[in-house]
C-alpha cells in the first residue's frame, strides 16, 4: 500500500501543481486583457475629445464676419484635419442648415450643399435644434453619413468676433476611419480582437472584420464615453496570442513529474520488497542462531562484542547488554591468550579462517571451547569484524587427558616389566 499511496499522492500533487500553473496563466491573461482594455478606453476617449475640441475651437470667435468665414474657414479646417488624423470632415453649415464648405472636399463631395432639414436621420435635426437653442455643442448617435458609412456628427454655433452666430461648425467622425487611426498599432491589433457597441447595443466596429461572437475567452468589457454617448468596448486576446501562452511546457513538466513519480513508486516497491525479504531472512537467521546449542558471537577488530547468541549468554550467565561492547579477552584463560592472538592474526590473511581451542571462564568455571572463526572484510579488504561459532569440548578434552594418562601408565608398566625380566635372567 505504501508505493500505491506514494504514487497517488504524487499524481495528485502534480495535477494540483499543473492546475495552479494553468490558473496563474489564466489570471495573467485576464490581467493583461483588463489593463489593455483600460488603455484602449482612455486612448479612445482622449482621441475623440481632442478632435471634438478642435472643431469647437474653430467656431469660437476665429472669424470677423461672413466674408472672413468664406475665405478662411477651409484653410483653417484643412490645417486641423492634417494635424488631427481621424477626422472625416470639418464642415461649415449656414443659418439655413445647408452645408456650404466641406473639408477635405475630395472625400466628402456628396455632402456639399445638402440641406440638413432633409437629412434621413432624425438625430441630425434634433442635434441642430439643440445647438441652435442652447448655443452649445450637440452631437448625434451613430448615423448613416452623407459621405457614406457609419459615424456620428457634432454641431456648434459658429461665433464671429462680435459674438454673433453665423451658422455652425460641423465635425464629422467616420467610425471605421476614426478607430482604425486611433488603434493602429500592429502589436495591439495582432494580440487582441475588439468590438464597440453603441448605446443601443448595435455593433458599430469590430476588429478583425471577420471576428465573430462565438468564443470571447478572457474578455474584458468596459463602458466608453463618446462625446455624450455611452459605448461599450469588448476586448479579448486573439487566438494566436492565446496560443503563444498555451505552451506545452506545463504539460511536459507534468508528464516528466508523472514519470519520476512512477519510477520512484516502483523503486519504493522494490525497496520495500527487499526490506521485507531481508527482515524475513534476518528472522530466519535469528531463529536458527538463537535456537541452536552452538555459541555464536561477532567481535570487532579490537575484540569487542558486536553480537552474542542467547546460548552464549546462557553459558556465561550474563545478559546481552552486559556483554555487548566489552572485550572478549578477560574471559579467556591467561595461558591461552597468546593462542588467541595468533588465531586473530591468522584471520588477517587468506583464507581468513582459523580454528582454535581455548579455555573460557563460564558460570560453571573454566571450560574448553572450540572456535571456528571467519573474518568479515570491508570494501578495502581490511578486517572489520570476526564471526565465530563455538562448542563446549571440555568432556572431550578430559577424555583425551585420561587417554594420555592411561598411555603413560601403560608405558611405565611395560618398562617396569622389562626391567624385572632382565633381573631374573641375571
Amino acid at each position: 500500500t505504501g508505493p500505491v499511496l506514494f504514487f497517488l499522492l504524487g499524481v495528485l500533487g502534480i495535477l494540483a501543481l499543473l492546475g495552479m500553473v494553468r490558473r496563474n496563466e489564466r489570471q495573467r491573461i485576464d490581467v493583461e486583457t483588463q489593463v489593455t482594455a483600460e488603455q484602449v478606453r482612455m486612448r479612445l476617449e482622449a482621441w475623440i475629445d481632442a478632435r471634438v475640441a478642435v472643431v469647437q475651437h474653430l467656431g469660437n470667435k476665429q472669424f470677423i464676419d461672413q466674408d472672413d468665414i468664406d475665405s478662411l474657414f477651409a484653410e483653417q479646417a484643412q490645417h486641423l484635419v492634417d494635424l488631427y488624423p481621424g477626422i472625416q470632415a470639418i464642415n461649415y453649415v449656414d443659418d439655413y442648415w445647408v452645408i456650404r464648405i466641406i473639408v477635405p472636399e475630395a472625400t466628402n463631395q456628396p455632402a456639399l450643399d445638402q440641406d440638413l432639414h432633409d437629412h434621413p436621420d432624425e438625430e441630425v435635426v434634433q442635434a441642430l435644434r439643440q445647438a441652435e437653442t442652447t448655443g452649445t455643442i450637440a452631437g448625434t448617435g451613430v448615423i448613416d453619413l452623407l459621405q457614406g458609412g457609419k459615424g456620428f456628427v457634432t454641431y456648434q454655433p459658429l461665433l464671429v468676433k462680435s459674438g454673433l452666430a453665423l451658422g455652425y461648425t460641423n465635425g464629422v467622425f467616420h467610425i471605421t476611419k476614426m478607430l482604425d487611426d486611433c488603434l493602429a498599432e500592429d502589436n495591439l491589433r495582432q494580440r487582441f480582437r475588439f468590438r464597440f457597441s453603441d448605446e443601443s447595443g448595435s455593433v458599430v466596429y469590430r476588429h478583425p472584420d471577420t471576428s465573430t461572437d462565438l468564443a470571447w475567452d478572457h474578455a474584458a468589457e468596459l463602458a466608453v464615453m463618446v462625446v455624450d454617448r455611452m459605448w461599450t468596448l469588448k476586448l479579448a486576446p486573439s487566438p494566436s496570442h492565446l496560443a503563444e501562452h498555451q505552451t506545452t511546457a506545463a504539460e511536459i513538466l507534468a508528464g516528466t513529474g508523472l514519470v519520476l513519480v512512477t519510477l520512484l513508486a516502483l523503486l519504493l516497491y522494490v525497496f520495500l520488497r527487499r526490506q521485507a525479504a531481508l527482515r524475513d531472512s534476518q528472522a530466519k537467521y535469528r531463529l536458527l542462531v538463537e535456537n541452536q546449542n552452538d555459541l555464536v558471537v561477532q567481535i570487532d577488530a579490537a575484540g569487542r562484542f558486536l553480537y552474542v547468541s542467547p546460548s552464549y549468554c546462557q553459558v556465561f550467565g550474563k545478559s546481552e547488554a552486559e556483554l555487548l561492547g566489552h572485550e572478549i579477552i578477560p574471559q579467556v584463560h591467561q595461558d591461552d591468550r597468546e593462542a588467541l592472538d595468533r588465531s586473530l592474526a591468522d584471520l588477517q590473511g587468506p583464507p581468513h579462517r582459523s580454528f582454535h581451542e581455548l579455555r573460557f571462564m563460564t558460570q560453571d568455571g573454566w571450560r574448553w571451547l572450540a572456535w571456528s572463526s571467519r573474518a568479515v572484510l570491508d570494501y578495502a579488504g581490511r578486517l572489520s569484524a570476526i564471526t565465530a561459532v563455538g562448542r563446549d569440548v571440555t568432556e572431550r578434552k578430559k577424555l583425551e587427558d585420561k587417554l594420555v594418562q592411561s598411555q603413560k601408565m601403560q608405558a611405565i608398566g611395560l618398562l617396569a616389566g622389562g626391567i624385572a625380566l632382565s633381573l631374573i635372567h641375571i
